[in-house]
């Protein structure tokens, strides 16, 4: 079994690769399986500082149902591409704290900018970095992590940003997290007028003017049951499809 997971020939926590913190502060993961990612806080408080080239945030999440701090912009536009995924079923910020194999005692260790679990149970953890900043030390910590999660049967993937129109649209949604009343009626209407694939403006001839399809056609496409392409601007002949992962209602 390998030590960087069982935490050395004697399991002493010392030579633990993983950290966590299940509620009682950051320790070392000595167990041969992963821990319960759903228990797990975060490895790392986040506070402003002067000269920081980001600024912290507290983010609201549909998926967990509550607010998660967040160390920069960057990680809430991952976040809010992460929030709409009908597969995700929970997120973490800053959810561990991962030591280098090699000179083990040098430092805290890295720490993941965020984790997400999806319904089929795979979990991921995401290093956010913007293309410009990944530099030779970024990519040797995300090879070791790379490593690491293969140990556990996860993943990990590196976030660098988004088109300025996706951000745009994915901020609009945004407005529209929050479930409507009539939603599942209207959506049902709309779709047994226009069909599974149609056009943004057939909405707006739909609804009449009533608001409430536009409402819930947003909403579907925050949620993932309405697919569309949020890498271009949102017109009157944007096509609109009724996804395959997610019941319309």
């Amino acid at each position: 079994m390998p030590n960087s997971i069982r935490g050395g020939a004697e399991g002493h926590p010392a030579d633990a690769l993983w950290s966590f913190d299940l509620g009682g502060g950051v320790i070392p993961w000595v167990g041969l399986a992963p821990p319960d990612v759903k228990i797990l806080r975060s490895a790392r408080s986040i506070r402003s500082r002067s000269g920081a080239g980001h600024v912290p945030t507290r983010a609201y999440s549909t998926t967990v149902r509550g607010h998660v701090r967040l160390e920069s912009g960057l990680e809430h536009d991952l976040l809010r591409d992460l929030d709409r995924d009908p597969d995700v079923t929970w997120l973490v910020p800053q959810p561990a704290r991962l030591r280098a194999r090699a000179g083990r005692s040098k430092g805290p260790g890295a720490v993941p900018d965020l984790l997400s679990l999806t319904t089929e149970g795979a979990v991921t953890l995401w290093a956010v970095r913007p293309t410009e900043k990944q530099d030779e030390a970024f990519w040797g910590q995300v090879k070791e992590a790379e490593g690491a999660c293969a140990e556990f049967g996860w993943s990990h993937r590196v976030f660098s940003g988004m088109s300025v129109t996706g951000r745009s649209n994915l901020m609009w949604l945004d407005g529209y997290r929050r479930l409507s009343p009539g939603y599942e009626e209207s959506l049902r209407t709309l779709i047994s007028k226009a069909g599974d694939d149609f056009i943004l403006g057939k909405v707006l001839e739909v609804d009449a003017g009533g608001g409430h399809m536009v409402s819930a056609v947003w909403h579907a496409v925050r949620r993932g049951a309405v697919e569309c392409d949020l890498d271009a601007p949102f017109r009157a002949t944007t096509r609109l499809r009724l996804s395959a992962k997610a019941d319309a209602s």
